[in-house]
């Protein structure tokens, strides 16, 4: 359900922290009694991604924090700065630690390091004119704050370097930076997503690992596939936004009722029933694994139909129903796009066929000859 000053979201505020593994158990605790205690404490909602659903080009979970009141919004992004500490210190004691690749600390002894998604319009108001807010956070709390110029759906990465101590300064700095337009219907959108489109993701990591191509060249047939992505992103956006928008209408559920087995069923033509296993099973595994669920398919009492059983918690249920349904289309899709080309292969074999008679008819008359051929070939 919507907070007071949100429409589709928990909270007039929201602020996304990006998480590590280790992080993401810090902050949820055994059973989830640290978030839920954390939530509490300081009336905010924190929502965190799915297991396998990563900000685009990273292995960092998202974690938003919606409130009502700057005060709650505070005291939890203080908190993240405590379980950084923490888990920057349980990342050193584990044997061949390396500080060049931790997730947690800065290259100076003494730093830590906190990353979060902000959104690309607040990267301006945390910069400021000529710099001068980002120069100031510097110079008040001896903190570097590095934003990324790549935008993932309205997001940047925000990466903040400092003391601990000063950390928590600094993460109250820039979250009034974030929180300038929350009053708007952009910031209540922005604030929203919670996962990102896999092809998003995926042309993220192409680039981090150097597979993207530098400069400004176009690849021949370029433009033809950018206009397919930015399609494929409108549809899977789609599917995500009414994933969000169902799980904020369950938000009052009893406690513990969405934590408990739920089964749904739908029945489907027998013949969309392979495509919806794949190859192997290779899709049906995926899903299952993705969601966390059990799918299976036993015959239904029409000779036409099977029914496809999903049993798992509420929400991840029909995450996975959605995930099947978007594969039964995608299998439309895919047949009417064979049945066009097979389509155009007959007409144009019709067309050679009649192309040919016709030459073998001004042949029988002495008025010309097929095309290519030569006398020596009668």
């Amino acid at each position: 359900m919507a907070g007071k000053g949100g429409k589709g979201v928990l909270g007039r505020h929201a602020f996304k922290v990006l998480c590590p593994d280790g992080l993401v158990s810090s902050v949820i605790g055994p059973g989830g009694r640290k978030k839920d205690e954390l939530q509490a404490e300081t009336g905010c909602k924190m929502v965190l991604s799915n297991r396998e659903e990563f900000y685009p080009g990273t292995r960092l979970r998202v974690l938003i924090i919606y409130g009502d009141n700057m005060q709650g919004m505070v005291a939890c992004l203080e908190r993240m700065v405590q379980n950084v500490g923490e888990c920057a210190l349980e990342e050193q004691r584990r044997p061949g630690f390396n500080m060049q690749e931790s997730d947690y600390f800065g290259k100076e002894a003494g730093e830590f390091m906190l990353r979060a998604a902000i959104p690309t319009k607040a990267s301006g108001a945390i910069i400021g004119p000529r710099g001068v807010n980002i120069q100031a956070i510097r110079d008040e709390f001896n903190a570097r704050v590095f934003i990324e110029k790549t935008v993932e759906e309205g997001h940047q990465v925000l990466k903040l370097v400092a003391a601990l101590d000063n950390m928590r300064h600094a993460i109250i700095r820039i979250n009034e930076g974030v929180q300038e337009d929350s009053h708007t219907d952009a910031f209540r959108e922005w604030a929203a997503v919670r996962t990102f489109s896999s092809d998003t993701a995926g042309a993220a990591w192409n680039l981090q690992e150097g597979k993207g191509e530098k400069g400004g060249g176009k690849a021949k047939g370029g433009g033809k596939r950018e206009r397919s992505r930015s399609r494929g992103r409108g549809e899977a956006n789609s599917g995500q936004r009414a994933m969000e928008v169902l799980a904020d209408a369950t938000h009052d559920f009893p406690d513990g009722v969405l934590e408990e087995m739920f089964t749904l069923t739908c029945d489907l033509p027998r013949g969309k029933v392979t495509a919806l296993i794949g190859p192997k099973g290779e899709h049906v595994r995926h899903v299952r694994k993705l969601t966390n669920t059990n799918i299976r398919f036993d015959e239904a009492a029409g000779q036409d139909t099977q029914t496809m059983w999903i049993k798992g918690k509420m929400l991840d249920c029909y995450r996975a129903h959605s995930l099947m349904m978007r594969r039964y289309h995608e299998d439309d899709r895919d047949k009417d796009a064979v049945d066009q080309q097979k389509t155009a292969h007959v007409q144009g074999l019709q067309a050679q066929l009649a192309e040919i008679q016709k030459q073998l008819a001004m042949v029988g008359t002495g008025k010309g000859g097929l095309k290519g051929v030569g006398k020596k070939g009668f």
